[in-house]
């Protein structure tokens, strides 16, 4: 993990970033649900690196999290983030910490059926989410779950 780390990381202890002019000979390798993938020769490191640009397409499904796009962090944050709809009532385990226990049967029925409606709609899309757990469902203010993907 530190050897990730410290790959990412430059000066000040901030993720690199990389522009234009560091990356030559984009080519597609690849495609999926959130964006495609490329390869790029890095100019100063002299090897072939990796790169996912993320679509611009918004999802379109009641039971999957929202993103709206990118944030570019050229303001009071520098880094880059992903700007998604709000929640009012945080994840399902946030409800279950409140409640100090599961949700009545009716309501846990309910968010099941809602949850599987959601990875149903990201395998349709060709997503396959790989980290499904309660604090990656969030809920609405009227209490409808919604998985979040990213």
């Amino acid at each position: 993990m530190d050897n990730i780390k410290r790959n990412m990381m430059g000066e000040n202890n901030q993720i690199n970033m990389f522009d234009d002019d560091s990356l030559l000979d984009w080519t597609e390798i690849g495609k999926g649900g959130f964006g495609s993938v490329y390869k790029a020769r890095h100019n100063r490191m002299g090897h072939d690196v990796a790169i996912k640009i993320l679509h611009d397409k918004v999802f379109s499904c009641k039971f999957v999290l929202r993103v709206y796009g990118m944030y570019k962090g050229n303001g009071k944050v520098k880094q880059k983030g992903i700007v998604m709809e709000f929640m009012t009532r945080g994840s399902i385990m946030d409800l279950c910490k409140n409640l100090r226990g599961p949700p009545p049967f009716p309501l846990a029925c309910r968010l099941i059926q809602e949850v599987a409606s959601g990875m149903r709609f990201l395998h349709s899309m060709g997503i396959l989410h790989r980290d499904l757990k309660l604090q990656n469902v969030m809920l609405s203010e009227e209490l409808h779950a919604k998985v979040k993907c990213i």
